[in-house]
């Protein structure tokens, strides 16, 4: 029975990206654009055939910033035969860096909104809203920012020194659990938030209008309740935070800096500890040399008296 000679792809996708043109079993030429923020794409194949087989081109491949790849993807038939599908892929070069991250309201429904400020020199430079999962990404130049999130009836939250000096770093500030409770926005969760928190008390939130009353809805269930408060008095004496950016930049260069010293001082103490060796290697030479020495003259010694013994017995019997 002859070999399939079935060396068609039945599809050909990409995880990033977009493939053009579409998949076409006769089309052999394709594309794949990424963005500066993209990376890496990652290619499958899958044969019409089963007794067919892709020998080369899928799965991940890296493209430097600007860069592009030629891909060949062959799809081998049972009976040896190629059929290639080519796959050039090309990034954007990379012209900024970014500052990402999350935030977490007191939202039941997983819906957490807030406003983000990035400022330079305290100039605001960009606002953006997050995402309703909380999430969101600045595009900035290489520079030193500030950046503050803000939410009302929430206290804010600051992070400073945020230093981007290359197009290769970036700035993840992870997930921040934004506090509740600063109705009257004085930066701290006080008496008077209470106050006003218990004259809205048992208010029902009309979701159709711009209520302002929705932002004593701490959790946004529709009603100011008993829930609500409980969140007010949990974070009860509170202030916004400020914090001072951990640059991991910094921290991974001073421990290059700590490695290297450490690495210097362990040679600098095995040198001296090999001197010691081979000073104290020398003085038992030394030490043993000596012992020798002294063992010969005993010995020469206990010859000269053995024979001087020798030399009287045998006057002795002379006499």
């Amino acid at each position: 029975m002859a070999k399939s000679d079935n060396n068609y792809l039945e599809s050909l996708t990409v995880d990033t990206g977009t493939l053009e043109p579409e998949f076409s079993r006769e089309e052999t030429n394709y594309r794949v654009k990424l963005s500066q923020w993209e990376d890496r794409v990652t290619i499958n194949a899958i044969p019409e055939d089963p007794l067919a087989k892709v020998t080369s081109g899928a799965g991940t491949h890296i493209i430097p910033s600007g860069g592009s790849k030629h891909v060949l993807v062959l799809c081998q038939a049972e009976n040896e035969a190629y059929r290639a599908y080519i796959v050039d892929i090309i990034r954007e070069e990379k012209t900024e860096t970014r500052i990402i991250g999350s935030v977490v309201t007191e939202n039941t429904q997983g819906k957490h909104k807030a406003s983000v400020r990035l400022y330079k020199d305290d100039t605001l430079v960009q606002k953006v809203e997050t995402e309703e999962n909380g999430s969101y990404e600045l595009h900035v130049k290489p520079d030193t920012y500030k950046l503050v999130i803000e939410r009302q009836g929430y206290l804010s939250y600051t992070v400073q020194n945020i230093v981007l000096d290359s197009l290769e770093k970036e700035a993840n500030l992870g997930e921040y659990h934004l506090i509740a409770g600063d109705v009257v926005e004085t930066g701290e969760i006080e008496i008077d938030d209470l106050v006003w928190f218990n004259r809205k008390f048992g208010y029902y939130i009309d979701s159709e209008i711009d209520d302002a009353n929705k932002v004593y809805d701490f959790n946004e269930d529709g009603v100011v309740d008993q829930k609500d408060r409980d969140i007010l008095v949990k974070n009860y004496g509170k202030l916004a935070e400020v914090v001072i950016w951990e640059n991991p930049y910094e921290i991974q260069e001073m421990n290059l800096e700590d490695e290297a010293e450490f690495m210097s001082q362990v040679g600098e103490e095995t040198k001296d500890k090999t001197e010691e060796v081979k000073e104290t290697e020398e003085t038992e030479g030394k030490t043993k040399e000596k012992e020798s020495e002294v063992i010969e003259v005993v010995e020469e010694t206990k010859e000269s008296i053995e024979d001087d013994k020798t030399i009287e017995e045998t006057e002795d019997n002379e006499i």
